[in-house]
């Protein structure tokens, strides 16, 4: 009779655990959708954190279906977790990362795919390709902007600057070139936009170097800043060191025109650019070197391995930092397979020289490699930095804050 209801306890915790897990107050519940292409007996959220490695696992309820699938939802706390994966049936999918920017995850034929409840998931993409000129030769800048976008609007659009652009979108293509290879960014902020009401454009530059000569200048050449004399043990001549010219680029050339031709904040704000491995290196730098152009800045991955810990504080110690700094979000995976060294390197120095801590955030995941998938899983922090220049779980609440 005691192991029954012992069993039958248990059972209760367990039922408890995974309908409760003792979430905080409404302000801080966010309801998280998951959409499949087929039915499930058990859909289960599980929250977590990630830098005190908490975790809560959620039961899902079925939303709705249509004709193509069926939808789960269920809420978490964001104030305790900024990460979530989804079990569905025994399947268990990647990890991603989970706040008030989220909409939901859609398990298409081909991949888990970011998605917006409520609106088309045909996942078409469709941009205005721009030709500029930089060092003597052709670059491809790719402008979108949503559905309902209207140039005439008393309200404007924020713009979003993504490097590697070749790379940023949704191809149309999943059996020639894998969709979990890019960062399927348009339906990241679509999501946002719908979970927020922030509305923004992207313009994603591609840097691949000259595309139609690869052998004049490669991507390497265009991202890498020149800061004096490479980290030791990195050989010379493998890049030109063009970054400073880019960066001059990005800010005379590019930003000029998106703000002549579309229906945008001209402040740094509403100003923001990310980039992964190289372009992460390359959007850390351009922020530093303008910083009255751009507010917010997501390096993921970046590649300041290319300069010791000297010369970058030698660097950032010309700088001015103070309540007007841009806000600064790290991404890195761990320190044998990505740049989780060199990436906390760079922050500890920028702690070191009193940055302001209200503005810089840095997710360290140790299991994390130098990959696209992780980037884009972790893309909604970015943005969530960037709406409410705040990352909630990475850093302390604000002063006056009820958290």
């Amino acid at each position: 009779m005691k192991k029954i209801f012992a069993f039958i306890l248990a059972l209760a915790v367990a039922s408890s655990l995974l309908s409760a897990c003792s979430f905080g107050n409404g302000e801080n519940m966010h309801t998280l959708y998951f959409r499949n292409i087929s039915e499930n007996k058990e859909v289960v959220a599980t929250f977590f954190n990630s830098i005190n490695d908490e975790t809560c696992e959620v039961k899902m309820k079925k939303h709705s279906q249509d004709n193509t699938s069926f939808t789960y939802s269920c809420e978490g706390d964001t104030s305790r977790f900024n990460m979530a994966y989804i079990t569905y049936d025994g399947i268990t999918t990647d990890k991603f990362a989970f706040n008030k920017c989220v909409s939901g995850w859609y398990k298409t034929e081909h991949a888990v795919m970011p998605y917006a409840e409520g609106c088309d998931t045909t996942y078409k993409y469709k941009s205005t390709d721009v030709e500029f000129t930089f060092c003597g030769y052709k670059k491809l800048v790719h402008i979108w902007v949503s559905d309902d976008y209207d140039a005439e609007a008393d309200e404007k659009y924020a713009t979003i600057y993504m490097l590697d652009g070749q790379g940023a979108d949704f191809i149309e293509n999943p059996e020639e070139y894998s969709v979990n290879q890019t960062l399927n960014e348009t339906e990241q902020v679509r999501a946002m936009t719908a979970e927020t009401g922030y509305k923004a454009i992207i313009v994603e530059i591609d840097t691949v170097g000259q595309y139609d000569n690869q052998s004049a200048f490669s991507r390497s050449d265009e991202l890498v800043p020149d800061l004096g004399e490479l980290a030791p043990g990195e050989s010379t001549g493998w890049t030109k060191k063009l970054g400073n010219k880019f960066a001059e680029f990005m800010n005379d050339t590019v930003v000029p025109y998106v703000r002549e031709k579309y229906n945008v904040y001209t402040d740094a704000l509403h100003t923001s650019i990310r980039g992964n491995s190289l372009s992460g290196l390359g959007a850390f730098y351009i922020i530093m070197e303008y910083p009255e152009t751009f507010g917010t800045a997501g390096a993921m991955s970046p590649s300041l391995w290319t300069y010791d810990r000297e010369t970058w504080k030698s660097y950032l110690s010309q700088k001015t930092f103070d309540e007007n700094s841009p806000f600064l979000y790290f991404y890195t995976g761990g320190e044998k397979q990505d740049t989780g060294a060199e990436t906390k390197m760079v922050y500890d120095v920028l702690n070191e020289l009193n940055y302001p801590p209200e503005k810089l955030a840095l997710h360290y995941n140790e299991n994390g490699g130098h990959a696209v998938p992780y980037w884009k899983a972790v893309l909604s922090e970015f943005l969530e930095a960037m709406v409410f220049q705040h990352v909630e779980v990475l850093q302390p609440a604000p002063e006056g804050s009820k958290q």
